[in-house]
């Protein structure tokens, strides 16, 4: 037992030598990268010290002319017009977050117990396991407390999913339904209105599933039942399907909004807006 240790201390104290040595030197390196990277580039410093040499009325002159120019820029109608959009399609976002944060709540707890879902005779067949299995696996990546390469603290990466852009390219669609890539035969509006119905009726069959306590296993390793709070299966019960469905509807119009906007209108460096239909 003393040599093992022995051993065990000295394989410790190379891997702690191979630490410093190595990553600690490599995770320097790429903080004075990054911070190089956030300094200004050369030219525009010596052209602040340039503007040190010149009469104060020249400087006074300068600063007004830049606080114009951004005055300008933030009067744009079509900047304006888009923020207004945006703040839009954010309060929508929020609010129906909240109609989906039990169901990515439930998603996580499902992850952390290592559950998988399994077939329920009325509720859930075995040959639509596979697509729900990733719903639930999107759905734990939503609302998280922090931004990751996957996590998200909204739902917009669900949203993008309903518009048909798919996330991984290698899934087949059937793997990924309602979240597949879309159809280009399909208008974009009725492509949109039949994954968020498939979506719909995934979210009322997980609802069904947390009030049969059939619905999850745990892995074979592990014995138990998994037990879903109370608090957690009333609010998946309790989803407002017309409220929901209301509220992604004007999302979409948003959207559609914002796109027509950006498609339409051009910035020019005065200030103005040039529509490219009027240029054509």
């Amino acid at each position: 037992f003393r040599c093992a240790m022995e051993a065990n201390a000295v394989v410790s104290k190379r891997l702690y030598l191979v630490k410093c040595e190595y990553r600690a030197p490599f995770r320097a390196f790429l903080e004075a990268h990054q911070a190089v990277q956030r300094a200004p580039p050369i030219e525009l410093v010596d052209k602040y010290i340039a503007l040190q040499s010149q009469p104060p009325h020249k400087l006074k002159e300068q600063r007004s002319a830049a606080q114009e120019s951004l005055r300008n820029c933030l009067q744009m109608p079509a900047l304006v017009e888009a923020l207004a959009l945006e703040q839009q399609c954010e309060r929508l976002e929020v609010d129906m977050a909240h109609l989906l944060f039990p169901f990515t709540e439930l998603a996580r707890i499902l992850d952390h117990k290592h559950a998988r879902l399994k077939p329920v005779p009325g509720i859930l067949d075995s040959d639509e396991i596979q697509v729900l299995q990733e719903t639930v696996r999107r759905l734990k990546f939503l609302l998280c407390r922090k931004a990751g390469i996957e996590t998200s603290t909204g739902i917009r990466p669900l949203l993008l999913d309903l518009q048909g852009v798919p996330r991984e390219e290698t899934l087949l669609p059937t793997e990924v339904d309602p979240f597949g890539p879309s159809d280009d035969d399909n208008d974009d509006d009725s492509d949109s209105v039949h994954r968020f119905e498939r979506l719909i009726d995934q979210l009322q069959c997980l609802g069904k599933l947390c009030r049969n306590r059939n619905g999850f296993h745990l892995d074979s390793n592990k014995k138990g039942e998994v037990d879903i709070p109370a608090s957690i299966t009333r609010a998946c019960n309790d989803l407002d399907i017309e409220l929901f469905q209301a509220q992604f509807e004007d999302w979409c119009a948003t959207v559609k909004q914002q796109r027509t906007l950006s498609d339409s209108t051009v910035p020019d460096t005065t200030g103005n807006t040039n529509n490219n239909n009027n240029n054509n």
